[in-house]
């Protein structure tokens, strides 16, 4: 995948949001579009680099309608 323009001010964050630079919405039928499309089922972040990151943000704009998806749970691998 071609290396996009950071979005965040500080580079030592990661974007794996769906926001383009611009503020708009990634398509979805796009490269980078379609290599989204696995995050919802299951990915783990960053647990297979070797400098493991220290913190996990989530930051959400808007929420599904109650009780419609939007699930999520967080694992520490390092404790199991």
């Amino acid at each position: 995948m071609a290396r996009r323009k950071h979005r965040l001010k500080y580079i030592e964050l990661c974007d794996v949001s769906n926001m383009e630079v611009d503020g708009g919405i990634v398509d979805p039928e796009t490269p980078r579009g379609h290599a989204d499309k696995g995050n919802p089922l299951f990915h783990v972040d960053s647990t297979f680099n070797p400098r493991r990151a220290g913190y996990s943000l989530l930051l959400v704009y808007e929420l599904p309608p109650k009780n419609t998806g939007g699930g999520l749970v967080f694992a520490d691998t390092q404790q199991a």
